[in-house]
């Protein structure tokens, strides 16, 4: 047969079974009980949630319920070696992985509870990984692409800003939103008008990536690598100046295409691979121009080129209006002499 009782007040009883059987004998067994109260109930939350390394995680043991007595203390194990006291405590950990966090907590009569709850701290960690620009010469006016390799190291998903500099003022090229998974890698492409910059310059290319909140590491948001140099559209052998040497230079390369023993990528002036009437005419177009010679220069030597043109046709126009009239003239003196 089986019984339950409940006890209604603490204490230490003694429990008596008295067995009687048919024939009338009876055997009786005793046990002593001790009546405590209901052990306590542990329970926390942590915020944030989805912590990153370190950020202060706050554990809140407050929740936990007496059950009887009252709580006198709460213990916890972090998982990472560290351990704290108290209803409410904060901890930062240096580095990522699932924790078992554990609380336990003591009442006022020696009962205790313990819960365990994971935790799992993340890493942020982006970095530019390379930068590579189309080509490592450009003249002045080409449209340089620029690809920049972008990684996240970090295990939780990332967006944020990579901008794209030239020179060491820190021109800005363009700047772009990217959003990667974890350990995702992505190259961006940024285009790069180099209209308007110095001949024979070389500029360096810096890409950078937004630092992002309790980032881990940050001397990888900055990679500066590489350099383009700007020559003058036409000048094909860098001398600063557009002329006959270019033109020798075009002309010993006439219609030959990359990977040809006799291509020079200097005088492709519009990177088409192939060297024909394209860039001899932008050849023509330049004629004339020197390094760093200012827009004004270019037009006043122009207009200089034309007003020179014009009163040589006019010298030669004269004198050949004079030479005629010198004809007419021994003409008509030889028909006097012979009338």
């Amino acid at each position: 047969m089986i019984i339950t009782h409940t006890y209604v007040e603490l204490g230490n009883f003694t429990v008596t079974l008295t067995v009687t059987d048919d024939d009338g004998l009876i055997d009786t067994v005793s046990m002593n009980i001790t009546v405590k109260n209901s052990p306590p109930i542990a329970n926390f939350t942590f915020s944030p949630l989805a912590p990153v390394v370190g950020e202060l995680v706050t554990f809140n043991g407050s929740l936990s319920s007496p059950e009887g007595g009252v709580i006198v203390g709460y213990y916890w194990d972090f998982g990472d070696g560290a351990n704290s006291t108290g209803a409410i405590v904060s901890h930062a950990y240096g580095y990522s992985d699932t924790f078992n966090v554990t609380l336990t907590v003591l009442d006022s009569e020696g009962l205790n509870d313990t819960l365990v709850k994971q935790v799992t701290v993340y890493t942020r960690n982006i970095a530019i990984i390379s930068l590579t620009p189309s080509t490592s010469k450009a003249y002045a006016g080409q449209v340089v692409t620029i690809s920049v390799g972008v990684r996240n190291f970090g295990n939780e998903p990332q967006t944020f800003n990579v901008t794209a500099y030239y020179g060491g003022d820190n021109v800005t090229i363009e700047t772009k939103r990217v959003s990667l998974e974890p350990f995702e890698t992505t190259t961006v492409v940024f285009n790069w008008n180099t209209s308007g910059l110095v001949y024979k310059i070389s500029y360096s290319l810096k890409a950078e990536a937004t630092i992002l909140p309790l980032e881990t590491d940050v001397t990888d948001n900055i990679l500066v690598n590489s350099t383009v140099r700007i020559n003058l559209l036409g000048d094909a052998n860098n001398d600063g100046v557009v002329n006959i040497k270019d033109a020798t230079l075009l002309g010993i390369s006439w219609l030959a295409r990359e990977g040809s023993p006799s291509y020079n990528e200097d005088a492709d002036f519009n990177r088409d691979k192939i060297i024909n009437i394209k860039d001899a005419t932008l050849l023509g177009a330049h004629w004339g121009e020197r390094q760093n010679q200012r827009l004004w220069c270019r037009m006043l030597f122009r207009g200089v080129d034309k007003i020179i043109v014009f009163f040589l046709k006019a010298i030669a126009l004269f004198l050949t209006f004079r030479i005629m009239a010198c004809l007419n003239a021994s003409v008509s003196m030889c028909q006097g002499l012979r009338g």
